[in-house]
């Protein structure tokens, strides 16, 4: 939308530069020494909502503001901002990092977004196995079910955890996939470069 109302108001030249990642060296933990399943970041209500609909109890939150929330306070692993360079290490030793991204109504669930968060791109570069929501429009970035597992809702959401965590090799491969992309393409000396280029052929 705020691409389409540049456009509309004259401006000639208008690209979506996402965010990025950078290859951050994990330790050599087991995948599963963070949680079986892992969320980072903070409660937002859309988020909250998703998670106490989910009654997921292998589900572990890194972040601020969920141990406000009764329901959720047992499933906090770190309550609290946590430095960036932690965070390689949880989404590469966490089975499943789940990816809700914050909305401009966040009192609103399964809103439609135009943009991809930057941790779409982090989990991936640190190797580990994303499941995101659908509403992201990863298929810009990475391919789904190939490089990424998305979900629709709380019930999609919880079959894709059980199923999962049953097929460590699937989960794994996909991983590896997504991460082999995320450090060939979405790093911030891609996008940079991708800008200059970009640049380039307007002035040309």
């Amino acid at each position: 939308p705020f691409l389409s109302l540049l456009r509309k108001k004259g401006v000639r030249h208008v690209d979506y530069v996402p965010l990025a990642c950078e290859a951050a060296a994990s330790t050599k933990a087991a995948a599963g020494s963070a949680g079986d399943v892992t969320f980072v970041g903070s409660a937002y209500p859309n988020r909250v909502k998703l998670f106490n609909e989910l009654e997921e109890p292998r589900l572990r939150l890194f972040g601020p503001g969920f141990a406000r929330h009764a329901k959720l306070r047992t499933l906090v692993s770190a309550d609290g901002v946590l430095p960036h360079e932690q965070l390689a290490d949880i989404f590469a030793q966490s089975r499943i990092n789940i990816n809700v991204s914050s909305t401009a109504n966040p009192e609103l669930f399964a809103e439609p977004k135009d943009f991809v968060n930057p941790r779409a791109f982090e989990i991936c570069a640190a190797g580990g196995f994303q499941l995101a929501e659908r509403l992201l429009p990863l298929e810009a970035f990475f391919e789904p079910d190939n490089e990424v597992a998305t979900f629709l809702g709380m019930e999609e959401a919880a079959d894709k955890i059980h199923y999962f965590l049953a097929h460590e090799t699937e989960r794994q491969a996909i991983a590896h996939k997504a991460q082999a992309r995320a450090l060939a393409h979405h790093t911030y000396e891609a996008r940079l470069g991708a800008a200059l280029q970009r640049l380039m052929e307007v002035d040309g």
